[in-house]
């Protein structure tokens, strides 16, 4: 690399020749011996030698004379490639993060969660937006996060390597340890489940009745989500609550038969087992009417009162009566008359 150029002049206009002959440390200059010509001839490194002061020679091979040139060398930036390949791989990791938080609705729990946090006072809506949201969460698995992890601990590794040798620019450190601090964050985001985010949930003041009317929504819904339903219930709804046609959850699960869910329900602290709905009837009327002998036999068991009427003076053993000839018909029988159930006109008889 061209360094400069030596001028001298000579009143005969005689050949003159240069030479280095002081300060040239480690060699890594030369100069044309016959244009003075200086060009580097070795590495130069501002942190060790900032500036060289040459000793330059000139004869016309008879007389000479000689000067000192300074070379001050410029200080580059040695680390930009390394910092560059450093942020974009913190850019490529936050790609990959985003994307996993995106597919496990982590990332919408979490604004939905934020957004019922910022409003006040709190609706029913965004209430169960935020439940909901958290209903939908899906875990990351296991490899997917170790391998995340490892990311983020090798690029962590290349940054305190930068810091401990000392050559980066003062400042330029900085913006790469906040984009991996970021990172870290995303990763402990990844790594939560649906409970640590009801965690959070919790720690935001709800009344009841806002839990409350969030279930109802949740009950009106045509397609039932039971998920959603149990975890508004288990945050403070009334178990009890109605949809707009008068049907609680219990009534709801019993008519549809959903076995599972009616001994979830049954266990539940506050249920009414013999909860009316609109028309009057009770979930043990309904899961008899539709000839479902399992839940018919855990509202039995759970004490559910078995001669209630409806406003039309039905039993749910007249109910049983009424099915068609099946298994079921004479399991239900049985199971009614065993609990002490009677038709109505027993009841008028006595």
């Amino acid at each position: 690399t061209a360094v400069g150029t030596v001028q001298a002049d000579d009143a005969d206009m005689d050949n003159l020749m240069f030479a280095i002959t002081a300060g040239n440390t480690g060699d890594v200059f030369d100069i044309n011996r016959t244009t003075g010509g200086i060009t580097t001839a070795g590495s130069l490194d501002f942190e060790t030698d900032p500036t060289y002061t040459l000793t330059v020679s000139v004869s016309d091979g008879n007389l000479s004379a000689t000067a000192d040139i300074t070379i001050n060398v410029t200080d580059v930036d040695e680390t930009a490639t390394t910092r560059q390949a450093i942020a974009n791989d913190i850019e490529t990791l936050k790609g990959k993060q985003d994307g996993h938080l995106r597919t496990t609705n982590i990332a919408d729990a979490q604004m939905k969660i934020a957004a019922l946090q910022n409003e006040s006072p709190t609706t029913a809506a965004t209430y169960k937006a935020a439940v909901d949201a958290i209903t939908a969460v899906t875990a990351l698995d296991d490899a997917t996060l170790t391998a995340l992890q490892g990311e983020i601990t090798a690029i962590e590794g290349r940054i305190t390597a930068l810091e401990i040798a000392g050559n980066a620019p003062a400042g330029t450190l900085q913006p790469l340890k906040d984009g991996l601090a970021a990172r870290k964050t995303a990763q402990t985001n990844l790594s939560k489940s649906a409970s640590e985010l009801t965690t959070e949930l919790r720690k935001i003041t709800v009344s009841e009745e806002i839990k409350t009317m969030a279930l109802q929504t949740t009950l009106n819904a045509s397609n039932k989500d039971w998920d959603a339903i149990f975890r508004l219930i288990n945050e403070g709804a009334d178990v009890n609550a109605k949809d707009i046609h008068g049907n609680p959850a219990l009534i709801l699960a019993a008519d549809a038969g959903q076995t599972t869910i009616v001994n979830a329900l049954l266990k539940v602290d506050g249920i009414k087992v013999n909860i009316l709905e609109n028309n009057g009837a009770t979930a043990l009327m309904l899961a008899v009417r539709g000839g479902h002998i399992a839940v018919v036999t855990s509202l039995i068991t759970a004490k559910a009162d078995v001669n209630i009427q409806t406003p039309l003076n039905f039993t749910a053993l007249d109910f049983a009566n009424s099915l068609t000839a099946s298994e079921d018909k004479t399991a239900i029988i049985t199971a009614l008359r065993n609990a002490g159930a009677k038709t109505k006109a027993n009841l008028d008889g006595e």
